[in-house]
């Protein structure tokens, strides 16, 4: 039997009963035990074998990777989730400038939540874990090449708006911005 069928109703050898118990009539097989009663059923760990046998790494190097990719996607997510709140927030922060920074950080958000587990996952096992259907393995490839496309020219456009603002200021006052005595 597998692991999420019961021993309903008789066993797998074509009998009645299962175990010593008597048969309820189509409910569980009870197997009267010294102290109580047992539900008797077959687990077929090869399911949970599978995905024990399908690491990577060493356990050292699981347990480091695990804790460093956790830190990173919980504090990335919480950091980004503040500033993206912040601006939202505050009327005075819904600036023109400030939509490259939500651009960034919503751009990061995706990183941190749906990218870094799956490269983690990637990284600690030795065949992809998440079926047999190659969409999912192309989506995981998708993710972060747009992923970090959005963050290049969110920064970008952030430097390149830094750069021209102090520029005009320039412009107004003359070449050589404050004049000294």
């Amino acid at each position: 039997m597998h692991m999420t069928e019961w021993a309903v109703g008789g066993s797998d050898d074509g009998g009645g009963g299962g175990g010593g118990g008597e048969d309820s009539g189509g409910g569980l097989d009870i197997a009267e035990g010294g102290t109580g009663n047992i539900i008797e059923a077959d687990l077929d760990f090869s399911f949970v074998n599978k995905f024990t046998n399908n690491r990577r790494v060493s356990e050292a190097a699981f347990a480091s990777l695990l804790t460093a990719y956790g830190l990173l996607i919980v504090l990335g997510a919480a950091g980004n989730s503040l500033v993206v709140l912040a601006v939202i927030r505050k009327p005075a922060m819904r600036t023109a400038r400030n939509v490259f920074i939500i651009n960034l950080a919503i751009s990061d958000l995706l990183l941190c939540l749906v990218t870094m587990p799956l490269t983690l996952m990637e990284l600690l096992t030795q065949y992809w874990p998440l079926g047999d259907t190659p969409f999912v393995c192309r989506l995981v490839g998708t993710l972060q090449a747009t992923s970090i496309f959005v963050s290049t020219i969110s920064i970008t456009a952030i430097a390149l708006d830094r750069y021209h603002t102090p520029n005009s200021a320039e412009r107004k006052e003359g070449k050589g911005g404050s004049e000294r005595s």
